[in-house]
């Protein structure tokens, strides 16, 4: 019995201490270059700022993000800037709230992240609404939206 118990005891500490190995090898890979107060400045410096320049193989590029931004921070005139940009395949930094603590596991493009901030806009809501962001949608979520602006941009 006292051997079972040493045998237990020893697996959960080498299981432990692996997570812990993982756990760090996430962080270590992000690479935090940038920072923004959300409600400081305006959609079309928030995409310049989510721009990636250069990024290592296994890196996570993150902009760290302070403050939330009200609902209507997000105009009609940056629709049609965000719709401009919905099919570029650019390299993108994650959106990183200061209180998240996940490390994003993915990557996205300029195009996810223009997508995500019109549906910001289409449901009136305040950004950034959750704590960790980096954005994917398919074709088909495009092509909706650009059947969706036709008919926005007339209002």
């Amino acid at each position: 019995m006292k051997k079972l118990f040493y045998i237990f005891v020893v697996k959960i500490f080498f299981l432990s201490s692996l997570y812990s190995q993982n756990a760090s090898s996430n962080y270590d890979s992000l690479k935090n270059d940038a920072q923004v107060n959300i409600g400081d400045i305006t959609v079309i410096e928030f995409i310049e700022a989510l721009i990636v320049n250069e990024r290592k193989k296994n890196e996570i590029s993150v902009l760290l993000v302070h403050g939330t931004a009200n609902s209507n921070w997000i105009k009609k005139s940056d629709v049609e800037f965000l719709m401009s940009l919905i099919d570029s395949k650019q390299d993108a930094k994650c959106i990183f709230n200061i209180y998240a603590s996940l490390v994003p596991k993915g990557r996205s493009t300029i195009g996810d992240h223009a997508i995500r901030l019109i549906e910001v806009y289409k449901s009136k809501k305040e950004f950034p609404d959750e704590f960790l962001i980096c954005p994917k949608y398919d074709s088909k979520k495009r092509k909706e939206l650009k059947k969706w602006w036709l008919l926005e941009k007339e209002k």
